[in-house]
């Protein structure tokens, strides 16, 4: 199982994200750096420190006013490890310019999808390899963040989502609680693994939100994922890259 760190943007700047109140984040503290509230110190921190080779990155200018921070992003590319990036992906040049301006993993996310429609454009009007997108499955204490003012019914549910990102040949899935970002108060949303599996049979799953300790990572390990999502444990040094480097080892355990 591999952990992925996190790094949630903001005016360019790192910040702490917390139960998904973006009003209230306010600039990254962290033990791996003095300086974790610029991207690029964060990014080699990240990979000098705990050995990420690769790093999970929301762009909250871009998820929330629609402005991506190309400059940064395409700095954070050069620093060595694989960006994966939510750019508030709304249409296919955005996938398509993301992925141009070396982006590894183009993150569609759910909360700003408008509808299935506006999924299936994306992926097929984007013609990039399926592999190369991330459908980030998003909820707020369990229940789908659907797009304001979007097409998608009342009543759906992310197995709803998954069946039609099946449809178009989709196969890597992030299951993302905000309100448990930045909280400590554990991952949920394993109920959702054997949903996804049903509709996309070796499907890559990912968890995030609330990892709180490597006892966490023991438990999420024995789930039938690829990986998971980790970010205020790290900067609080809850989980260091000893137990990273010791999870990779063992492939399924971290130590106690």
């Amino acid at each position: 199982m591999k952990v992925i760190p996190v790094m949630d943007l903001r005016k360019c700047a790192c910040v702490h994200a917390k139960a998904g109140q973006r009003a209230e984040y306010r600039p990254l503290v962290s033990v791996l750096t003095p300086r974790a509230a610029e991207p690029l110190e964060l990014a080699a921190a990240y990979h000098n420190r705990i050995g990420a080779d690769a790093i999970y990155v929301a762009d909250l200018d871009a998820i929330v006013d629609d402005k991506p921070a190309w400059n940064v992003l395409r700095a954070l590319t050069k620093v060595g490890p694989a960006i994966w990036a939510d750019v508030g992906v709304r249409s296919p040049a955005r996938a398509v310019t993301a992925f141009e301006a070396g982006i590894d993993t183009v993150v569609l996310g759910l909360e700003t999808l408008s509808g299935p429609a506006s999924l299936k454009e994306i992926v097929r009007g984007s013609s990039l390899p399926r592999d190369r997108f991330l459908l980030s499955l998003d909820l707020f204490e369990g229940r789908p963040m659907l797009a304001a003012g979007g097409t998608w019914p009342r009543d759906t549910s992310l197995t709803n989502v998954v069946e039609i990102a099946a449809e178009v040949g989709l196969g890597r899935f992030l299951i993302l609680d905000l309100a448990r970002v930045g909280t400590g108060r554990g991952v949920a949303g394993e109920e959702w693994i054997d949903p996804v599996r049903r509709n996309v049979g070796n499907a890559e799953i990912w968890l995030g939100g609330g990892v709180r300790s490597k006892q966490d990572l023991d438990e999420i390990a024995r789930q039938p994922i690829a990986g998971v999502l980790v970010g205020s444990a790290l900067h609080e040094g809850a989980i260091g890259g000893q137990a990273l480097t010791a999870l990779a080892r063992n492939g399924r355990r971290s130590p106690r």
